[in-house]
């Protein structure tokens, strides 16, 4: 069994943080999340910095042990930080998000009103994949 490792780390901030490109695409809660490479879309300079501002801040992800069951098959969304040297995967789940970075598994959660604009954040520039499928 792999261990996972907590979000964020200063790796996976800075590859937030620098990602020239943020990609995103439909996701399914499972116990084995995928990236959708198939329906992977570009997200714009607005959408981007919007999500990077959110995600790229240390203080908005919650410290400490998180205790959660996710439901599974809820639809949501991923996204792909693309830099010009790492990618990161995040896929964001009802409370908690899960990562992949350098071929690890990552796992955290947002602080609650962090959590919040990431769920305006999904219905503002995502809903094309919250619909899809």
């Amino acid at each position: 069994m792999h261990s996972l490792r907590a979000l964020p780390s200063v790796e996976t901030l800075n590859v937030i943080r620098n990602a020239q490109q943020v990609y995103v695409f439909p996701y399914t809660s499972s116990e084995h999340p995928k990236r959708d490479d198939a329906h992977m879309r570009l997200l714009d300079p607005s959408a981007r910095d919007t999500l990077k501002r959110l995600l790229g801040v240390s203080r908005n992800w919650f410290e400490g042990f998180l205790d959660v069951v996710e439901p599974l098959g809820v639809r949501s969304v991923g996204v792909l930080f693309r830099s010009p040297a790492d990618e990161l995967v995040l896929f964001f789940d009802s409370v908690t998000i899960r990562g992949s970075f350098r071929r690890r598994s990552f796992y955290g959660g947002l602080e609650d009103k962090a959590r919040e604009q990431l769920e305006s954040w999904k219905q503002r520039y995502a809903r094309l994949e919250l619909q899809s499928k």
